[in-house]
């Protein structure tokens, strides 16, 4: 595709989801309706698990010297995982 072709496509695509009624109350007003069929789609078609997983826990920042592990930019922060 020539990149003149897909400058077009590009200024003309949020044209296809405009809804001009929400154009007072919705600031992405032009795009909102293509967010939410994404969204609805996503919702349709991917099956998630019920669990979460905090990563946090899982890989801790442990430093070997001290609390802050040299490193002066970084916070001290309790670790409140608990191993099982």
């Amino acid at each position: 595709m020539k990149a003149y072709r897909f400058k077009h496509f590009r200024a003309f695509i949020p044209a296809i989801w405009a809804d001009e009624t929400l154009k007072n109350t919705d600031e992405w007003w032009q795009f909102q309706p293509g967010i939410d069929e994404f969204n609805e789609l996503r919702r349709e078609r991917l099956v998630t698990s019920v669990w979460w997983i905090i990563d946090e826990c899982m890989s801790a920042w442990r430093p070997r010297k001290n609390a802050l592990g040299g490193l002066p930019n970084i916070s001290f922060v309790k670790q409140i995982c608990q191993k099982i």
